[in-house]
């Protein structure tokens, strides 16, 4: 019987070929299933699965043993490089919007109308970058504080708590505040630049209070709807019922849960069932014995360990009409960002030719003063357009063609979620205040006048032939001719640079 049948090892029980290897365990010691390469034995209890079931982000084992294991451990954030960022990002969002909202502060309720909204509107984006990167702060401290490398096998305790919904939206508000605000910011400025006709100050005021409190209350909608109690049945994405229930493991979706009620109940006539129903039919399965039946539901925000908003949805997931209205409301802001900023780019453009093209007999006194002046602001405006611009294309971009390609399953962005919530989404909190608080430019002007200063410091130290001058150029002139200075002393002085009057330039020694 040798060739014909397989013996079980224990009880001698012969068995023919086709129950060997075939996942069962049909001797009872697992001896006709011990030697084949075809499965994986879960830790707990022995169970075996398809060896293709291990390590393909679905957990088939009651004790996550498929899942979480020396090849394919799982953490909140993946990778050092990641981690690393995570601080870095954060750190750096959270200190220079904290700069930026303390001078924003000290100027607010000073000046017009426009630059009270200038302001406010700064303080906004400035607020919702910082919660952002406060949120990525919170996101790396549980990570490599709270989890670690024990996260895998705890991952439903925190996907299904009530921080991971808190994170996620803190970064869902704080980048729809900063978003919104900026194109309000940016309609503002295209309107004003373009000359139109401003409103009677006191309604004008009015208004801009009303837009404010309204894109407050946008984002705060956006960011906690899907976390009501009211909307569970929409936002619910699974339930955890722990790892004493067989039938029920790891996130059990509503799909899931169909199958089985109608294993055990039979025919079920409704295809869709609300949480409540599946609550009430799921308790009817189990005896007293059981007592209540552990759950804990998976909120929209803890699709991910990154608690991030959901944005990579399939096409048949019922969260995709929502997901796919937020990303539309953020395409249109980018687009409307780009538009107006285009806009101001061509007024400015504008301006300075209209400037520069003036005769010598147009320019009074105080135009030829100012020409410089209104060409380097000029300068920094257009620069700072660039830089908004192409910040927001960088980032937004590729993002929304990545969402467009997972909806239509073209690729599984899943693994994207990591590097969305630490660089794709949050650098802009980085750039935001560098540019619209103008911190570059300050920035520019601190190292200038460093430089300078060093630069005097060594020419004082140096031993200077007599009647030897050392010019230090100006860092902004460096390709304009050098002009004869006037007299000799401690600094001299320039005569008539492009028309311009007096002005300092650099340090002459005799």
């Amino acid at each position: 019987y040798d060739n014909m049948f397989f013996l079980c090892e224990l009880n001698r029980k012969c068995l023919t070929y086709d129950k060997v290897c075939d996942l069962v365990n049909d001797c009872g010691d697992y001896s006709d299933e011990v030697n084949c390469t075809n499965h994986f034995k879960c830790e707990a209890n022995g169970v075996l699965i398809d060896h293709s079931k291990k390590c393909n982000g679905v957990i088939d084992c009651i004790d996550f043993s498929d899942e979480c294991n020396s090849e394919c451990g799982k953490e909140i954030i993946s990778g050092a490089f990641l981690k690393v960022l995570a601080w870095l990002i954060g750190g750096v969002s959270v200190v220079l919007n904290a700069v930026a909202l303390r001078n924003g502060l000290s100027k607010l309720g000073k000046g017009n109308i426009k630059g009270k909204f200038n302001v406010t509107a700064k303080i906004m984006i400035n607020l919702g970058d910082m919660i952002t990167g406060l949120y990525l702060l919170a996101i790396a401290a549980v990570d490599n504080i709270v989890f670690g490398e024990n996260y895998c096998q705890n991952q439903f305790e925190w996907l299904t708590s009530k921080y991971c919904a808190s994170f996620g939206v803190m970064m869902a508000f704080g980048s729809s505040l900063s978003l919104l605000s900026m194109t309000y910011l940016s309609l503002f400025r295209a309107r004003t630049l373009a000359g139109s006709r401003l409103i009677a100050t006191d309604r004008m005021s009015w208004i801009y209070t009303f837009g404010f409190s309204l894109i407050i209350v946008v984002s705060l909608a956006f960011a906690v709807m899907p976390i009501l109690p009211a909307l569970e049945n929409y936002f619910v994405n699974g339930i955890f019922y722990g790892k004493s229930i067989r039938i029920f493991i790891g996130n059990v979706n509503k799909e899931d849960h169909l199958s089985v009620l109608k294993a055990y109940y039979g025919n079920i006539a409704r295809r869709e069932l609300s949480w409540g129903e599946i609550e009430r039919l799921s308790n009817l399965m189990f005896t007293d014995d059981y007592g209540q039946l552990e759950r804990k539901k998976i909120h929209f925000y803890g699709n991910e360990g990154v608690c991030l908003f959901k944005y990579f949805v399939k096409s048949d997931d019922p969260q995709k009409l929502f997901v796919w209205l937020n990303i539309s409301v953020n395409f249109f802001c980018f687009l409307m960002i780009s538009i107006c900023y285009i806009s101001i780019n061509s007024n400015a453009r504008k301006s300075r030719s209209k400037v520069t093209g003036m005769t010598a007999m147009q320019q009074d006194a105080n135009a030829r003063r100012n020409l410089k002046t209104q060409n380097s602001s000029l300068d920094r405006l257009q620069r700072n357009v660039s830089l908004i611009i192409l910040t927001d294309f960088v980032c937004w971009i590729p993002f929304l063609i990545v969402c467009a390609c997972h909806t239509s399953e073209v690729l599984d962005a899943s693994f994207l979620y990591s590097y969305s919530s630490v660089l794709i989404l949050p650098i802009n909190s980085v750039f935001n205040p560098l540019i619209y608080d103008e911190m570059v430019s300050k920035m520019r002007e601190t190292w200038k006048t460093f430089v300078s200063h060093v630069l005097r410091s060594n020419a004082r130290d140096s031993h200077l032939e007599p009647n030897a001058c050392n010019v230090n150029i100006a860092l902004e002139n460096l390709s304009a001719p050098i002009p004869k200075a006037k007299n000799f002393g401690e600094h001299f002085t320039l005569i008539g640079l492009n028309g311009i009057g007096p002005r300092t330039w650099g340090v002459c020694y005799n």
